[in-house]
């Protein structure tokens, strides 16, 4: 911008002259203002003066500008013009296009999702990239069932079939595992001239038909016989000539003086011959002093042994051991208890004793089972438990390796428990609610020892006192009510119960299965 000084000079003077003819090469102010001189007159002429220069550059900013901006002013000195600086926005090229081309996948193996396979980017600015996308090839999955040998137990893919023609998609033949086939578990004494000491699985016989049953047999020992025990008593008489003297002893006596000797031997014996039980369909229960059978279909019991260890005992927490067939459970009768082992003729052998329970309001064990790893549980009101050892050969077998004591906040009595095949880790409970309350289903976790509500079911029958619970290899909790006798099935996932049977009554009860038994069926 320029600025300038102004001088008066008359209008009318510099209408009538023409500055034509004065200095004609001079500056247009000066003529003017000779103009003004010559006619003595007064005008405003333009002075010319020191101004501003205006400077433009593109911004270099990082926060993009929309307009023109003021950047720095540098005012005038002396005759030189000021500058004002001043920034513009700077107008990005246009993005650069892009063209997708998609074709299919021909490489091996097969992609099951689009990859970008290449990517063309031109020299020039002004051409577009080109990305390249190889997309998967169809895949058709075919199902069919199952029908070879071994069985199989989730879905397997058997072929993959892929047609040179890329545009064809793949087929995929999977092959899923039919209905779950039926087992057969046959027991019989082993005849093998080896000795074995716990029941062994000697054949599998799996059909090729997968609509027939897989049948197992099981070898059991034979029953261990102990070896007659002979107990020796000697008597020796010695006579001499002053005086006698009689002794006893195992080996000859000796005196000062000896004339005869006589010896004399009695020997007495003595014949133990467990027998193991069979890993059948029967469940076994113990009611006051006496095991009887169970014959859970039909719902009847036999006797097998009344005056259980002398007679007027408490055995109870009793469950089936199915790594050598024998019944353990705990005689409250002793104090401290003790752990006692039954056979399939109702003999018992004390193994050992067990710390007095403490816990609850009942001071005895009452309920107990066997799981898969041999170990017994016992507790009493579900608080106070022991874990035993009964792994035939193991270095601590007959001993108690665990011990504590469980809150059960969910209130309750849980008079038996029961290990359940295919629910490893949990024993599980139908328990006698508080004050009348029915019944509900629980389980005692063997890890973090707690208990779990599965599901309440109010009354069910009787007093809701189920004293004797079993369990089968097909994952069903059966529990014998011991007021009325009724037996029940309890599915473990907590879905409606059902009378399964009547059964009997009984009291001071417990109940065991073998695990591996067949199952129950009318």
């Amino acid at each position: 911008m320029k600025s300038f000084l102004f001088q008066a000079v008359s209008a009318a003077a510099l209408l009538g002259e023409s500055l034509a003819s004065v200095r004609p090469n001079a500056p247009l102010a000066a003529r003017q203002l000779e103009v003004c001189t010559v006619y003595r007159a007064t005008c405003l002429v333009p002075i010319p003066g020191p101004g501003y220069v205006t400077s433009t550059r593109p911004y270099t900013g990082t926060v993009p500008i929309t307009k023109a901006t003021t950047v720095t002013t540098i005012p005038p000195s002396g005759t030189n013009p000021g500058t004002v600086i001043v920034e513009t926005p700077v107008t990005d090229p246009p993005a650069r296009q892009t063209v997708t081309v998609t074709r299919p996948y021909t490489g091996d193996p097969p992609i099951t999702a689009p990859i970008t396979s290449t990517t063309i980017t031109p020299a020039a600015t002004t051409e577009p990239i080109t990305v390249v996308i190889a997309t998967a090839r169809g895949i058709v999955t075919v199902t069919r069932a199952y029908t070879g040998t071994p069985p199989i137990t989730a879905p397997v893919t058997t072929s993959t079939e892929t047609p040179a023609n890329v545009a064809q998609p793949l087929t995929v033949v999977v092959v899923t595992p039919g209905p779950a086939r039926q087992t057969i578990t046959v027991t019989r004494a082993y005849t093998g001239t080896s000795v074995i000491t716990a029941p062994i699985t000697s054949t599998t016989i799996t059909p090729s038909a997968a609509t027939e049953p897989v049948t197992i047999v099981i070898a059991t020992p034979a029953p261990t016989t102990i070896a007659p025990t002979s107990r020796s008593s000697t008597t020796s008489t010695t006579t001499s000539s002053s005086s006698s003297s009689t002794s006893s002893s195992s080996s000859s006596s000796t005196t000062s003086t000896t004339t005869s000797t006589t010896t004399s031997t009695t020997t007495s014996s003595t014949t133990s011959t467990p027998t193991v039980f069979s890993c059948d369909v029967k469940g076994y229960l113990i009611s006051d002093d006496a095991l009887y059978a169970v014959d859970l279909a039909a719902g009847t019991e036999s006797l097998v042994k009344k005056g259980l260890d002398g007679g007027g005992g408490n055995i109870n927490a009793i469950g089936y051991n199915t790594l050598d067939n024998f019944i353990y459970g705990i005689s409250n009768k002793y104090d401290p208890p003790k752990l006692i082992r039954i056979d399939a003729s109702g003999d018992i052998k004390v193994l050992g004793q067990v710390p007095a329970q403490t816990a609850g309001a009942n001071k005895f064990w009452f309920t107990g089972d066997i799981d898969q790893e041999g170990y017994l549980w016992a507790t009493g009101d579900g608080q106070m438990w022991i874990k035993v050892d009964l792994k035939p050969g193991s270095s601590t077998f007959g001993t108690v390796v665990d011990q504590g004591t469980a809150s059960r906040p969910q209130g309750g009595r849980p008079n038996d428990w029961t290990y359940v095949p295919g629910k490893e880790g949990r024993l599980y409970s139908v328990v006698q609610g508080s004050d009348g309350a029915g019944s509900t289903l629980d389980y005692f976790d063997t890890a973090t020892k707690q208990w779990t509500k599965v599901e309440s079911y109010g009354p069910l029958s009787g007093k809701d006192q189920w004293g004797a619970s079993y369990a089968g290899a097909d994952g069903t909790l059966y529990a014998g009510e011991n007021n009325s006798g009724e037996i029940w099935k309890f599915p473990p996932d907590g879905s409606a119960p059902s009378k399964f049977t009547n059964g009997p009554t009984s009291k001071k009860n417990d109940g065991a299965r073998c695990a591996k038994a067949p199952n129950v069926r009318r």
